[in-house]
């Protein structure tokens, strides 16, 4: 959105279930987001352009600095899906400003923190 008149500047359309978490990228030494990583309840990661909407493959995410953790489906929280399934699912996460540290809610209700990334 544009702050000053609250108008949309781009929409993302492509999932295939309900968005559940979205994180702000930038390109990594810059200030400005240019990137979206979002999940879906239906197991998908999608990158999107933040000025035109459109998908962008996870190739061009390599040097993407992510502002924020809170997709459960992404490379820096596979550790806390663990080596089994056990039918839990990570449903949310969290990490610290501190950047060192990952808070996970799981599908039985625990919560978890692990060292990040």
């Amino acid at each position: 959105y544009n702050v000053g008149d609250f108008a949309s500047k781009a929409k993302a359309r492509g999932h295939k279930g309900p968005v559940c978490n979205i994180d702000f990228g930038r390109v990594f030494g810059t200030n400005n987001a240019v990137f979206i990583m979002s999940n879906s309840d239906v197991g998908e990661v999608l990158f999107w352009d933040i000025e035109t909407g459109e998908q962008q493959t996870p190739r061009n995410q390599r040097d993407t600095e992510w502002e924020t953790q809170t997709c459960a489906l992404a490379w820096p929280v596979k550790g806390a899906w663990g080596p089994y399934d056990d039918s839990c699912k990570v449903t949310t996460c969290c990490r610290s400003s501190s950047g060192e540290l990952l808070a996970t809610g799981d599908s039985f209700g625990r919560i978890k923190i692990y060292r990040y990334p």
